[in-house]
């Protein structure tokens, strides 16, 4: 993950249809970053769906 320190989310979007039907995914969410890098949350690590982000404030978990 210290591949993501220092960079910047510049754009959003979903996946296309094209690469919903290759993931056989209904929807998910891509953030783009500032050299190109896309990041797509899914559900486990084999990528058997997608996940969602989901923020929260630092601390906010342990209350």
């Amino acid at each position: 993950m210290n591949e993501l320190i220092g960079r910047t989310i510049v754009g959003t979007r979903n996946l296309t249809q094209d690469e919903r039907d290759v993931m056989d995914w209904r929807h998910a969410e891509v953030l783009i970053l500032d050299d190109g890098t896309e990041l797509v949350p899914v559900k486990d690590a084999e990528g058997n769906d997608a996940g969602v982000f989901w923020h929260c404030e630092l601390g906010e978990l342990l209350e």
